[in-house]
């Protein structure tokens, strides 16, 4: 953005540096301090987990006071030991008969044990285990650590994509940096609509379906499918269907310069990526339109 300030400078144009406060509440550098939006952002969040994590720790907590009182209520129980009994026959005689009648008799006897059989009339309960709120504590100390270098993390991904992607980066900074100035001078951002009007565009916003394509990478590639495209204004944004008459791409080679009439009109027919001709297949566009 200081390169497209200075290229402005020289021309004579509208320039956006310094930023004001508001503006540096909003924007920041990608290697300086955090912006106040960046901060503000973070602040909810980690509040939210710090409130998780202390409902967690009352949940242990009355998990343990149970605990506590349970054992104590057991501890003053009185086990009633129950007299064991039981009932036999006894068949005298040695015959043949007898030994068969013992032998049946002695099938059916009850088991006899010096063991009761008691069932507990209180719940069993399992001890107090520290790993598992250990465990709980390092899963919130994790998430809270990923929010407080979230703006980081996402700088990190802005160096990463800068690497792979430069085009990218320079469109990223011109339409900021043309957002920023549309912004600052509404002189300017009225002029850029009544240009828009006079070209028969009725609206400049962009349609529900391109923010979903724009947000969602599934719902683009359903798009494609069905063989829906849109194209996008480097410096407003504006969207548009292919083969619009009033969008207008840079011939030069590599170049993915693509601009709507009015940022064509007030770019002077320069490309902001390339700083060549925009050049078009209509050579009698009216400079009034």
């Amino acid at each position: 953005m200081k390169e497209i300030d200075e290229r402005r400078k020289r021309r004579k144009r509208p320039i956006i540096l310094p930023l004001r406060k508001p503006e540096k509440e909003i924007y920041g550098e990608e290697g300086g301090d955090l912006s106040d939006k960046e901060l503000k952002g973070r602040k909810p969040m980690m509040i939210f987990i710090c409130v998780l994590y202390y409902l967690s720790l009352q949940v242990f907590l009355m998990d343990y006071l149970v605990l506590i009182s349970v054992e104590s209520f057991q501890r003053n129980l009185v086990t009633i030991k129950i007299i064991s009994f039981a009932l036999s026959i006894e068949v005298e005689g040695e015959s043949f008969l007898a030994e068969m009648y013992r032998t049946l008799v002695e099938s059916f006897a009850a088991v006899k044990s010096d063991k009761n059989i008691l069932a507990s009339c209180t719940t069993k309960v399992f001890e107090f285990n520290l790993r598992d709120l250990l465990r709980v504590s390092l899963i919130y100390a994790f998430l809270l650590a990923s929010v407080y270098f979230r703006p980081y993390i996402f700088r990190i991904r802005l160096k990463v994509c800068d690497a792979f992607y430069p085009k990218r980066r320079i469109m990223r900074a011109i339409w900021l940096y043309n957002n920023i100035l549309r912004k600052r001078i509404p002189m300017m951002k009225s002029d850029f609509d009544r240009v828009a009007d006079s070209a028969g565009r009725l609206s400049k916003k962009i349609s529900m379906i391109d923010k979903l394509a724009a947000r969602f990478a599934l719902v683009d590639d359903c798009l494609q499918c069905i063989g829906y495209e849109s194209l996008y204004c480097l410096m407003c944004g504006t969207s548009g269907l292919p083969h619009d008459p009033g969008f207008f791409k840079c011939s030069s080679y590599g170049c993915q310069g693509l601009y709507c009439e009015a940022c064509f009109l007030e770019a002077n027919k320069i490309c902001a990526l390339c700083h060549r001709l925009i050049s078009f297949d209509d050579e009698d566009v009216s400079e009034e339109k």
